[in-house]
């Protein structure tokens, strides 16, 4: 028969927990029948080795009960209390002891030396055991991320977060284990789920939150009849959101976060009304509102049919209203109703004028062009005939007067030329008066006297050499000496005579400066060559060679050289075209 090891060690500082792992062992042992000699082990001869086990926590450290304390390699171990203190009887020795507790990092001591009859303190610190935690908020209906949210580990002191624009957050290094964690958000419902942490795991906790919503609905009536108004927009500002009012003036704004908000009504019609509104979660929250009605603006401007002249006075008549136009021709109408209406413009002088103004915009701005009646016309201009007619009459009189006057003295210096001439008629059998007598000199033909020298030549006439006579030499022509030649001159041969006319010579031939008188057969033949020459140039024939060959043949004919004067009225005509031998070249 074997015998049981019974370890007797000091009985202070085994706890309640430690009695009972030690009955149970002892128990197992007895019942699987499992007997070692008995042998008295001396308490003398063992050795303990004892301490505390804390977790760490700020400046000092928390003691950690429930830590298992074992000996490695041996069936020897002790729990820690609420103290955190262990204790373990051993024989003497050297040992490896090792501390755990879930949640915690384990922890092995070696070489841990035991005598006998003395207790060695160890006393040890856990680490809890880390992990990390990690996720995304998110808006349940739309799905966009939620920037700001609160996220806050309950287990936890000091251990909480906010979201980033992303709508993410992290915790790292947290102690492993099971923890509630909350988000919140102003207009959102809070969100708490539980999670397990794991060693050195990165755990994803993702939060959908639903926004803590309100309706807001009512009705908009009109505030003088208090009838229903359609088409009314009522809007949100904060919310940026919008109804327009159903035929019985009902509206509603849905999902609208709680808080408080300002409505804004808008309607061409009606003046824009606001209103206050607190928005609960989950609640209708009625708001009706009452508008003032807008009257319809016409402005109306008479003007003359140019546009820019002002008609003031004119009555103007629009629905069952009348009113008359300022001195700037207009005039302006509130009307209640928005629709078409007629337009009457009226004025003494001026045709009547009717037409219609649209006022379904709220507002409209009619220019009226009045033409003036007919008969104002015409008497009108009566009036300013009537008028000018009195201004020109003293200048008219005196006009009238000055004509009757010319018109006598030349009747009466006919009468007494008509008188002259009836004494001058010879009577019968007598001998009719003698002819006047014929101008005998230049002065009598001409009434001045002779010119002192009758032009000789072409530059006696026109002051400048002729243009027929080229120069004779080298230097006459260029204004400086002819180089001499350095080689045999050439035999000079003329050129062959032209095959055309022969040159012209209009120069002036030296004439008799007598003066002598020209008879009227020459006189006649000269007029004639004129009126051909002036025949011409009507036709647009050049008659400048003509007029000075004519000039020269009345100088010959007053001369009495007849020769020449016909000469020179033969070069006219032919300058003309009218000798016979075609224009003078």
């Amino acid at each position: 028969m074997r015998e049981m090891i019974i370890f007797v060690g000091k009985p202070e500082g085994i706890g309640p927990m430690k009695t009972q792992m030690m009955a149970i062992i002892i128990l197992c042992l007895i019942v699987s029948g499992v007997f070692w000699p008995t042998t008295t082990v001396s308490a003398a001869s063992k050795g303990w080795v004892e301490g505390t086990v804390t977790e760490p926590f700020m400046f000092t450290g928390l003691p950690l009960e429930g830590v298992t304390v074992s000996v490695v390699g041996k069936f020897i171990w002790d729990v820690t209390d609420s103290n955190g203190r262990y204790n373990v009887s051993l024989d003497p020795g050297t040992y490896d002891l090792q501390f755990s507790l879930p949640g915690y990092d384990t922890v092995t001591k070696t070489g841990i030396s035991v005598q006998s009859g003395k207790t060695t303190t160890l006393d040890v610190t856990l680490h809890q055991s880390k992990g990390n935690l990690k996720g995304k908020v998110t808006d349940k209906k739309s799905g966009y991320p939620i920037f700001n949210a609160f996220v806050k580990v309950k287990e936890l002191f000091l251990t909480d977060t906010n979201t980033d624009i992303f709508g993410t957050y992290a915790f790292d290094d947290l102690p492993v284990g099971t923890y509630n964690v909350t988000v919140s958000m102003g207009k959102y419902k809070d969100v708490t789920k539980k999670v397990t942490l794991l060693e050195n795991k990165d755990v994803t906790l993702d939060f959908q939150m639903e926004k803590s919503v309100g309706n807001i609905k009512g009705k908009v009536t009109d505030k003088a009849t208090g009838s229903a108004i359609a088409g009314v927009t009522v809007s949100v500002e904060e919310a940026m959101i919008d109804n327009d009012t159903d035929v019985n003036g009902n509206y509603i704004l849905v999902d609208l976060d709680v808080g408080n908000y300002s409505l804004y009504t808008f309607n061409m019609k009606y003046a824009s009304g606001t209103m206050n509104v607190e928005v609960k979660a989950g609640a209708d929250t009625t708001a009706n509102l009452q508008l003032n009605h807008l009257t319809a603006l016409l402005i109306v401007g008479v003007a003359m049919s140019d546009g820019k002249t002002p008609i003031a006075g004119a009555t103007v008549i629009v629905g069952d209203k009348t009113n008359k136009t300022n001195a700037l021709g207009g005039v302006s109408f509130d009307l209640k109703d928005w629709k078409v209406y007629d337009i009457t413009v009226k004025k003494s002088g001026y045709k009547t004028y009717t037409g219609k103004a649209d006022l379904r915009s709220g507002m409209n701005i009619t220019i009226v062009k009045m033409r003036e009646e007919p008969l104002n016309g015409l008497f009108l201009g009566l009036a300013v005939g009537m008028l000018l007619l009195l201004c020109l009459l003293p200048l008219i009189i005196s006009i009238v007067i000055i004509v009757v006057l010319v018109m006598f003295l030349r009747k009466k210096k006919a009468q007494r030329n008509a008188a002259q001439q009836q004494t001058m008629v010879p009577q019968q059998g007598m001998a009719p008066p003698p002819a006047p007598p014929q101008p005998s000199t230049y002065e009598g033909l001409y009434g001045k006297p002779p010119p002192e020298k009758v032009p000789q030549t072409y530059e006696d006439l026109y002051g400048k050499p002729s243009p027929r006579q080229p120069p004779q030499t080298y230097g006459q022509q260029y204004g400086v000496p002819a180089a001499q030649p350095q080689y045999e001159p050439l035999a000079y041969t003329p050129p062959p005579a032209p095959s055309e006319e022969p040159y012209q010579d209009y120069s002036e031939p030296s004439v008799d400066l007598a003066p002598t008188v020209e008879t009227p057969k020459s006189t006649a033949r000269l007029d004639d060559v004129e009126n051909k020459v002036r025949d011409a140039e009507s036709k647009g024939i050049n008659g400048a060679d003509a007029r000075r060959c004519l000039n020269l043949a009345r100088q010959y004919e007053t001369r009495g050289n007849s020769e020449k004067a016909e000469y020179y009225a033969q070069k006219a005509l032919d300058s003309i075209g009218q000798g016979g031998k075609g224009p003078a070249q």
